[in-house]
């Protein structure tokens, strides 16, 4: 054997080694993962193979110089895998996101003509049903979660990793006043809306977990999850819209 293949042979090993040594982490996003989304035939154990090839993924960005634990930092990697898996998957229902669709454009809508958070009267007026049908709407969509995930990341995330990719000046400097710009829209949310935000991203409990810690029913959770989800994203669209101009 030579060198090199001696180095590959230490090298496969140790990454292994990493790699089973956070399988639980693994496991534990993909147990939430599954949770949240409570789709049908999505595969706890689908879930888990995604966020091990996540879990490599991390290991070859890994930088231990920044001084970033590494659970930390593949955290970021395992549950994008995972939420790219469901994505590919298309297992949320067609009528589902078009209700998070016509949501979204609504409460944008109802922003920039008001130049303020729109109530739910005026969103059910909007979509023309029955406030207590647009109740329900929020219920449903706090089940899926995905969109909201993705857009807290976009925005500045409840996570924040540094990745090589993203390490010019201008990209930090972005994600800094991103992350500032979600710290502040985050204060202005109801002590119940950053409760159930905190417990959700922060301490990865599921909504009947939540539920059951603020003594109060999964839907009423759910309807509170995207309600803060749907104000956090008007808040830093108007923020930045500010700062463009």
């Amino acid at each position: 054997m030579t060198g090199y293949q001696t180095y590959q042979a230490v090298d496969k090993q140790r990454r292994d080694a990493v790699v089973r040594e956070h399988l639980e982490l693994v496991y534990r996003v993909a147990r939430r993962v599954a949770n949240a989304t409570a789709l049908d035939g999505l595969e706890v154990q689908d879930l888990v193979q995604a966020g091990v090839l996540g879990l490599y993924r991390a290991l070859d960005k890994y930088d231990e110089a920044r001084g970033v634990p590494f659970a930390a930092y593949a955290m970021h990697f395992v549950r994008g895998a995972m939420l790219d898996e469901v994505r590919k998957s298309s297992h949320v229902p067609r009528g589902l996101r078009q209700k998070e669709r016509q949501v979204k454009a609504a409460w944008e809508a109802l922003t920039q003509q008001r130049m303020r958070e729109p109530t739910d009267a005026e969103v059910a007026e909007y979509l023309g049903i029955p406030e207590v049908e647009y109740e329900q709407w929020l219920q449903d969509l706090g089940w899926t979660t995905l969109w909201s995930v993705e857009e807290l990341e976009a925005a500045g995330s409840l996570h924040v990793v540094d990745e090589h990719e993203a390490s010019s000046p201008t990209a930090v400097m972005d994600r800094k006043v991103s992350k500032a710009l979600l710290v502040q829209a985050l204060k202005r949310l109801s002590p119940k809306e950053q409760q159930v935000l905190y417990a959700y991203y922060e301490e990865e409990l599921t909504l009947k977990e939540i539920a059951y810690v603020m003594n109060l029913s999964e839907s009423q959770i759910s309807r509170i999850h995207s309600k803060a989800i749907l104000r956090l994203r008007g808040m830093l669209n108007r923020k930045k819209a500010d700062l463009v101009l």
